[in-house]
């Protein structure tokens, strides 16, 4: 009888560890999806912090443009 409980706790704590494996697979391949899209549409995915972004110098949303101008006036020393 013991082994059919300990079988089954077995069978069962797999079944959630590989549940558990498959959902957070799926939640970062959801944020991969969202985060290509919303760059393919033009969308900022930085949440607005321009200097940090990887699409800092292909960027042409208004406040990259914005950043990008304030940088060069610094470096020029105006």
């Amino acid at each position: 009888m013991k082994e059919i409980l300990h079988g089954r706790r077995q069978f069962f704590r797999g079944m959630l560890r590989n549940v558990s494996l498959a959902l957070l697979g799926v939640a970062g391949g959801v944020g991969v999806t969202k985060r290509r899209r919303l760059v393919r549409e033009g969308k900022c995915v930085s949440g607005g912090v321009c200097s940090g972004c990887d699409a800092f110098d292909k960027c042409g949303l208004p406040r990259a443009l914005s950043a990008k101008l304030a940088v060069a006036r610094t470096q020029d020393g105006r």
